[in-house]
């Protein structure tokens, strides 16, 4: 079991600094994040997906939230559907702050709501480079308490660019998280709960492509 309580790094966290070890290497028409730990390149949409997924499945675990699939009314109530909710269950962990874990864990203690209607709020921004929101928002929370710091480059002398960067005191707090009981929360969920984990997979994708600002000239636009 992952110990959130004694970890410096949530489980998305962790993720995110292994990047290429849970998400596919980018092509050349996928939106990029650059990878945090090394050189390189990782598929956002794969890597939000993962993220995503780990936040969700590490608060269960937790106990904070329940994941259950219920029907719900659809076409004006013509119809019935099958819908991944996320159940508030009254208990708290201790995240680090900005995290993934903790945004969603704030999130559904307002009551019980579907994953992909979280998803979305989480993200609360819409984006053409929507593949990229979640990804982002990890980075951002680790800005936020220190662990990342922002470097800016000049380019011919005007053109300015910022990126994230790891620095050493962070690389050696990676180094100490295990990555093995992430690896292991996820497994769990895709082979023990085989329909669980596609709703899971379906409502995350559908909460980050509801974020998509419409642009038919869009590549990352599927």
């Amino acid at each position: 079991m992952i110990d959130n309580a004694a970890a410096s790094l949530a489980p998305s966290e962790v993720m995110l600094l292994h990047a290429d070890e849970f998400a596919p290497a980018a092509g050349a028409l996928d939106a990029k994040m650059d990878l945090l730990h090394k050189e390189g390149k990782a598929q956002a949409k794969g890597l939000g997906r993962s993220l995503l997924l780990a936040a969700f499945l590490a608060n269960e675990q937790a106990g904070v939230l329940r994941l259950e699939v219920r029907a719900k009314k659809a076409l004006f109530g013509l119809r019935t559907v099958q819908a991944l909710y996320a159940d508030p269950t009254g208990q708290q962990a201790q995240w680090p702050e900005w995290s993934l874990e903790a945004r969603i864990a704030q999130l559904v203690q307002g009551g019980s709501r579907e994953v992909s209607d979280l998803v979305y709020a989480l993200l609360g921004k819409d984006a053409k480079m929507y593949y990229n929101l979640t990804p982002d928002l990890a980075q951002q929370g680790l800005a936020a308490r220190g662990l990342l710091v922002a470097e800016t480059t000049t380019h011919a002398k005007v053109i300015k660019t910022t990126r994230l960067r790891m620095p050493d005191s962070t690389g050696h707090l990676v180094a100490s998280q295990p990555v093995e009981p992430l690896r292991q929360l996820l497994a769990s969920a895709e082979t023990g709960r085989p329909d669980l984990w596609k709703k899971l997979v379906d409502a995350i994708d559908n909460g980050i492509k509801r974020r998509a600002e419409q642009d038919s000239n869009s590549s990352f636009n599927d």
